[in-house]
């Protein structure tokens, strides 16, 4: 709790009487994880204790907020503004449980990219899918029912993204129903992440408009092209597809006739 106090403040360092009053007794000093200094002032000098590395207070944040994790309106206050880096140590920390704290999040913002390393992080529970579905908008999220639907979410063709969509789209719990995917890929990249994202799009029930675009100039040679027909062949053969759409940028017609 004295961590993350203190990374509120903006300090990097606790006093005696702190680490005595608020941060579990001076016993915690043998750990070895405190750095001893000295601060001095008009009458006294002041023993200070640092931690040895930034990551030390984050990781010592997270283990008070998993501690309180089952407390929701107390959680909700006190993760709110807190960097991604203390957020992803409680993630760790939680692992199958961290549903607890995903369902505290806002989806506007959360970028998907944070979310998705929270998920690896985290592991794949039943409960950790469901609310990554809701901050995606793959699932019914809380509160009212929106008038109008929302807009299909974009998938990015980075490996992080993908095997996160692998894992939205063949849960029970997605209810999407139209998606987007941005081709950039780059020369020589891991082939697996894309094939099991087009397969876990294939098997998917509920999504039933799709559409592919590319990044103006991203280049398509031969393989590439054959592959991703590959691809276009499963997700035409989805037994609920209503729309599909595809759409490639070329800034060259004669290198790809």
């Amino acid at each position: 709790k004295l961590s993350l106090a203190s990374l509120r403040e903006g300090k990097t360092y606790y006093t005696e009487q702190e680490i005595k009053t608020r941060g579990g007794g001076i016993e915690i000093l043998r750990l070895g994880f405190l750095s001893r200094g000295f601060t001095f002032g008009h009458r006294k000098k002041i023993e200070q204790y640092t931690p040895i590395h930034m990551a030390v207070a984050e990781f010592l944040a997270a283990y008070y907020l998993a501690s309180i994790s089952q407390y929701a309106n107390i959680l909700r206050r006190e993760i709110e503004g807190l960097p991604s880096g203390i957020i992803g140590y409680l993630a760790g920390l939680l692992g199958p449980k961290t549903h607890l704290v995903l369902n505290q999040l806002c989806p506007l913002e959360v970028p998907s990219r944070t979310i998705f390393s929270l998920l690896k992080a985290a592991g794949t529970s039943d409960g950790n899918i469901l609310a990554v579905c809701r901050l995606l908008g793959a699932a019914p999220g809380f509160g009212p029912v929106p008038s109008e639907r929302p807009p299909a979410p974009l998938v990015q063709t980075s490996p992080l993204e993908l095997e996160g969509w692998s894992k939205i789209l063949g849960s029970s719990a997605c209810t999407l129903e139209a998606l987007e995917v941005v081709f950039q890929l780059e020369r020589g990249s891991d082939p697996t992440y894309l094939n099991d994202f087009f397969r876990a799009l294939a098997d998917n029930e509920s999504v039933k408009l799709v559409r592919i675009t590319s990044l103006l100039g991203q280049e398509f040679p031969a393989d590439e092209a054959q592959r991703l027909a590959g691809h276009l062949k499963s997700v035409l053969g989805k037994k609920r597809l209503n729309d599909f759409e595809l759409v490639i940028t070329c800034l060259e017609e004669s290198a790809h006739d």
